[in-house]
Order: C-alpha cells, then structure tokens, then sequence
C-alpha cells in the first residue's frame, strides 16, 4: 500500500472526480443489479453502481461478516423480485467523499484508482459524526448555561 498524506490524498482525488466519466473502466451504472452469495450463510446481497468505478468481486457479508462473491448480475425487476423474496434492498456503490477518503487510508489505493464503496458505509459515518459533534455541542451549552 502507497503512503499518502492528506495534501496528497486531495489532489490525487481532485484529478480522479475531474476524470473520471473519460477513465476507461467499466460503467455499471443503469446495467443491472449484482448478485453477491456468502460462502458461510447463504445470505444474498444485491449493488447496483450509483457511480461510474469499480466494485470488488469479493465483499464483506452484511449477516455474518464472511465473504460474498460476485455470482449473477440481474435486471431491475428481478432484483425486485429477489429483494421481496430475501426481505432485503439493493445496496449503492459509490464514490466516497473526500472527508470519508481522508479518514479511511487503507480504501485510498482502491478509491484513487476508481473505486467505489458501499453508499451505507459513507452514510453511517456521516450519521455517526453528526451525533457526536451534537453530543459535544449540548455538552457545550450545559456548561454554558450552568456558569449562568
């Protein structure tokens, strides 16, 4: 893994948001929804590219934290028949922001080099940080408003 700092990470990922409609990668945006398996429970996931990049062949199960393989890419209306039949959503790739980037240096060869992650991992860390910089600003008016 390359060493980046966080001057470099922004400029690298800067020229790649510039470029990347031209990249000559695949674009699987509008191409249908992709199937992963897990080899330990069976549990199905389903992407679809919200972004042009690349994706991996291999990901993480969202059940038992075992690994999903890429087996079958199926239409929008099967992957809502599918979605009925598994009580599941199909899941979005796509281009993390720059502040995700910057805190997550181990996805920074992935992303500089076109890659995409899962949209509720940006989310959830979104949420996360929302939260807590709530919880200090109401720890900050407690203070504040017990020195009055």
């Amino acid at each position: 893994m390359k060493l980046f700092n966080n001057l470099k990470i922004r400029r690298e990922y800067k020229k790649l948001v510039a470029s990347v409609e031209g990249m000559k990668v695949f674009d699987g945006r509008g191409k249908g929804v992709d199937v992963y398996i897990c080899e330990e429970c069976g549990r199905m996931t389903l992407t679809r590219y919200k972004d042009k990049g690349v994706t991996p062949f291999v990901m993480r199960c969202c059940l038992c934290d075992g690994y999903a393989n890429h087996v079958n890419t199926v239409s929008e209306d099967d992957a809502k028949l599918l979605c009925f039949a598994e009580n599941t959503d199909v899941k979005n790739w796509v281009r993390p922001p720059l502040w995700w980037l910057l805190k997550h240096k181990k996805a920074v060869d992935h992303v500089l080099n076109g890659g995409l992650v899962l949209e509720q991992e940006v989310l959830d860390e979104f949420r996360a940080e929302k939260e807590m910089k709530l919880r200090r600003l109401q720890k900050i008016l407690k203070e504040w408003e017990e020195k009055q």
